[in-house]
């Protein structure tokens, strides 16, 4: 996840020096991912090359993960052309492609809320580059609160615009009207309404997904972290 990470981050500075204008993937994953933030967020469009037997896993995993078929269309339904190695390849394409079309109707994706659980750190970032907003609306339930939201920073540091419910130290990794949106955890009509705000809005969603990657980088790193301990240290070291 921390590559991948890197990998998108170097991405979009390559994208900021140089302005492409399309962005090939000599594999599908996990390259796919970085070009389909490129083509989220800087609108550069993508190409993807496909050798065969990536696709038979996509197809297999598909068929039984919605969660994988979010990903697959996320970044292969995404790419602008599909580049394959054979006939073979370019009908396996047109294959999966169909399967995550008719699925998709029938499933009536888009139009459901879809509760995941608990998801792998690995598969975390296929599911930032996926969505389209980030939602953390936590309240203080008795003894329980969110101390921070470290989840709401990580989707920021992907370039997701978020909602945070207005609770616990949500405030402070969610930068009200900068990074995202701050709601009344307890209101559920305040919290559809933060939602459907930003989800009619996508240049908004784009200019607060940027701010929030651009606080990341700036201020929520290890680098200001360390630094700033390393100066309490300092600050309290005995010198006896």
């Amino acid at each position: 996840m921390q590559g991948l990470a890197r990998w998108t981050w170097r991405s979009g500075a390559l994208a900021k020096k140089w302005q492409p204008g399309f962005t090939w993937c000599a594999e599908l994953k996990p390259a796919g991912y970085p070009a389909r933030w490129l083509a989220s967020r800087h609108g550069i469009p993508y190409g993807v090359i496909v050798y065969g037997t990536e696709l038979l896993l996509i197809d297999a995993k598909i068929r039984r993960s919605r969660f994988k078929r979010r990903t697959a269309a996320g970044i292969l339904g995404k790419a602008a052309v599909v580049v394959a190695s054979s006939r073979w390849t370019a009908d396996l394409a047109r294959d999966v492609l169909g399967t995550l079309d008719r699925l998709a109707r029938e499933l009536g994706v888009g139009e459901t809320v879809r509760f995941l659980g608990a998801v792998p750190d690995t598969e975390l970032p296929a599911l930032y580059n996926a969505a389209d907003l980030y939602v953390g609306a936590s309240r203080r339930v008795e003894l329980l609160a969110e101390g921070f939201g470290i989840s709401l920073v990580e989707a920021s540091a992907c370039g997701l615009a978020v909602v945070g419910g207005r609770s616990g130290g949500v405030p402070d990794a969610v930068r009200d009207g900068e990074t995202g949106v701050l709601v009344d955890p307890d209101d559920p009509a305040a919290v559809a309404a933060g939602i459907n705000e930003l989800l009619a809005n996508p240049e908004r969603r784009r200019q607060l997904g940027a701010a929030g990657r651009e606080a990341v980088e700036s201020f929520y790193n290890w680098d200001r972290v360390v630094r700033e301990l390393v100066q309490i240290d300092r600050r309290y070291r005995s010198t006896r």
